[in-house]
């Protein structure tokens, strides 16, 4: 009998360990295509989320500003807030036909951490982090959640 109950608690754990290895080996670590969201097993988060409709008439005063800014996205594909605020931010950049070769996706471990990119240059505490450059100067970051909306509080800061 307690051979019997080891055996079912040893291969118990072998499937947990299995499971958060084969999770943490999703994770999408480093900079990556846009793309590759749209794939499985991201796309279940990436496809709902991206259906966001952003306030238009905040579009209309973006694209009356200067359009030469940058920026950089630093997500988790692990973290529940870069799988809602992610995929709507891609939206608004989609919706202002901003280019991709403008915007840089790079994803993080759990641990914030990057191989072969030095991502402590960006003091990243929470992500998602949407770090925007005009030139190569940051003018502001949207953190974590916005204050506002995304596109009202990207408005705000490409404004100053």
């Amino acid at each position: 009998m307690r051979t019997a109950i080891s055996l079912i608690i040893t291969l118990f754990l072998i499937l947990a360990i299995n499971n958060i290895a084969k999770s943490q080996n999703e994770d999408l670590v480093g900079v990556f295509n846009s793309e590759k969201l749209t794939e499985a097993p991201y796309s279940s988060w990436y496809n709902t989320e991206y259906k966001y409709i952003p306030n238009e008439q905040i579009i209309e005063k973006i694209k009356n500003l200067n359009s030469d800014f940058e920026i950089k996205i630093v997500l988790g594909t692990w973290c529940s807030d870069s799988q809602t605020q992610v995929p709507r931010f891609l939206k608004i950049l989609d919706e202002l036909d901003y280019s991709s070769t403008n915007f840089l996706l790079i994803g993080v471990d759990r641990q914030k951490k990057v191989d072969n990119f030095n991502i402590e240059k960006y003091n990243i505490e929470k992500v998602p982090t949407f770090i925007i450059f005009l030139g190569k100067v940051e003018i502001g970051r949207i953190i974590e959640t916005p204050t506002k909306t995304l596109e009202e509080d990207l408005f705000d800061i490409l404004s100053k």
